[in-house]
């Protein structure tokens, strides 16, 4: 369940946090996903020409719909800040008040959707806790690792779906329509 915490002396000193991480190899908890989901559709309604990958509902499964909104903001926002966001198809908790990881050393992907969210949509921000149901942040249980593991054996096909991450997040204009290919990829 996602909730309300501040980082005193960061550039967003009052964000929306998750109790636990969401999108791949995540628990998927019903309203920490339903937080990310909200703020992915407030987000991806106000940027002007973007395209949509399919239409979201916000209704707490993290389905493959809800994994591909998290793969095409991730690649979005490294397009905008190259290196700073780790493709992953995981929107983590963010820990410690730091918005920097202390594994993968990028920004956190949720502080990242935070403040695209406050500054694309205020009003869908500030109307947050009247959407999504939040936990009182003396209830919040201290960090887990959130790590699922997911039996099956790497495939061929996750093998090329990684490559295709790599050629969708390039910034390498001359990669046009294989870009376009390699996006389709990933959403299959």
């Amino acid at each position: 369940m996602g909730f309300p915490d501040t980082a005193p002396g960061q550039k967003m000193s009052t964000f929306y946090n998750l109790v636990h991480a969401v999108g791949n190899n995540a628990p998927n908890l019903i309203n920490d996903v339903k937080l990310v989901q909200y703020f992915l559709k407030s987000l991806f309604v106000k940027i002007p020409n973007h395209e949509s990958v399919q239409e979201l509902q916000i209704d707490g499964i993290c389905n493959a719909v809800t994994m591909r909104w998290i793969l095409k903001f991730q690649i979005e926002a490294n397009n905008s800040h190259p290196g700073k966001i780790l493709i992953d198809q995981r929107i983590d908790r963010i820990r410690e008040k730091n918005f920097i990881g202390s594994i993968s050393h990028t920004t956190y992907a949720l502080y990242v959707l935070n403040a695209s969210v406050l500054k694309y949509n205020p009003e869908a921000f500030a109307a947050t806790p009247l959407v999504i149901p939040l936990e009182n942040i003396g209830n919040v249980p201290p960090p887990s690792l959130d790590i699922v593991q997911q039996q099956r054996k790497h495939s061929a096909l996750d093998s090329v779906k990684q490559i295709a991450i790599r050629i969708a997040s390039s910034r390498n204009d001359n990669l046009g329509e294989i870009k376009k290919l390699a996006i389709d990829i990933v959403n299959k």
